[in-house]
């Protein structure tokens, strides 16, 4: 089945309205019943009704969505706001009950096959490292993110740095042991 194909058979009218950034619908179609936790594209758990708008529409869609129920633990939510550097979004998370430290399990299902158990590993502190918001590390550590969580292959985020050579993130996230010397 193609890509495409597989796309359109399961998504419904609330996601199509979030991709298209068409709020006074989502609005609506949220207050006249649609479920923020429903299933839909090629995911196998709720949350990509958050997910988008953490990532790319920001706080004032992310808000109508809690406010209609949308699940925030283990969507993924978190670490698309930290990959685009969303401070705004993550606070706003963050507040409303999800971990900081968040880690999705590998069948995940909205990344590509190829790459899903490696990016499901990814915490938001190591995407937005990744990523060079470094406003959002120093954020997400001062809010307890664990530096030491490393990804299924075992890489840090200071791991991370030092392959980039960023030293502005290498002082910040630089393993306790090396700090106390």
């Amino acid at each position: 089945m193609s890509s495409i194909l597989r796309w359109a058979l399961p998504v419904n009218p609330l996601i199509q309205t979030l991709l298209k950034d068409n709020f006074d619908l989502s609005a609506y179609l949220l207050g006249h019943g649609a479920d923020s936790n429903a299933i839909c594209g090629p995911d196998k758990r709720s949350g990509a009704y958050l997910r988008k708008p953490a990532q790319k529409l920001g706080l004032r869609y992310t808000t109508l969505l809690l406010k209609h129920g949308a699940q925030v633990a283990q969507t993924g939510a978190i670490r698309m706001a930290a990959e685009e550097g969303r401070l705004d979004v993550l606070r706003f998370l963050i507040e409303h009950g999800d971990d900081v430290n968040e880690r999705l399990m590998p069948d995940a299902g909205f990344f590509t096959q190829k790459t899903s158990f490696q990016r499901a590993s990814e915490t938001p502190l190591y995407v937005a490292k990744w990523n060079g918001h470094r406003d959002v590390v120093v954020w997400l550590l001062e809010q307890g993110a664990d530096a030491e969580i490393g990804n299924l292959k075992g890489k840090t985020p200071f791991m991370a740095a030092t392959d980039k050579e960023d030293e502005n993130l290498l002082q910040i996230l630089r393993p306790k042991e090396e700090t106390r010397v």
